[in-house]
């Protein structure tokens, strides 16, 4: 910007956001919901969307899916800040979370 005021250019900042919107798909979202509940995991829904689903948008557009997160913590700084510091140990959550869902909709098929 100031380059383009020293030499009297005009110039037009503009934001585009690149990876489309994450829309879960209610079904997915059941499954999700009842693998945490069979784990006893505390679920928490949105009640405004965020911004954190990036690329996840082109899979839900290709496929039928839903976007969960483990939770971090509240005093975790948001993903990609450079202080956030992911915490290994919801590693085994999130695998327990995997493991159940992928149970219950294989159990669901026989």
């Amino acid at each position: 910007m100031n380059t383009a005021k020293t030499y009297e250019l005009d110039y037009k900042i503009g934001w585009q956001e690149e990876f489309p919107v994450t829309v879960n798909n209610g079904k997915a979202v059941k499954i999700i919901e009842e693998a945490a509940r069979e784990l006893n995991l505390t679920v928490h829904q949105q009640t405004i969307p965020f911004p954190w689903s990036e690329d996840f948008g082109h899979f839900t557009e290709a496929f039928t899916g839903a976007m969960f997160g483990l939770g971090a913590g509240e005093k975790q700084p948001p993903l990609h800040h450079p202080k956030y510091d992911f915490p290994d140990e919801i590693i085994v959550t999130g695998i327990l979370m995997f493991e159940r869902i992928l149970q219950n909709i294989l159990a669901s098929k026989e």
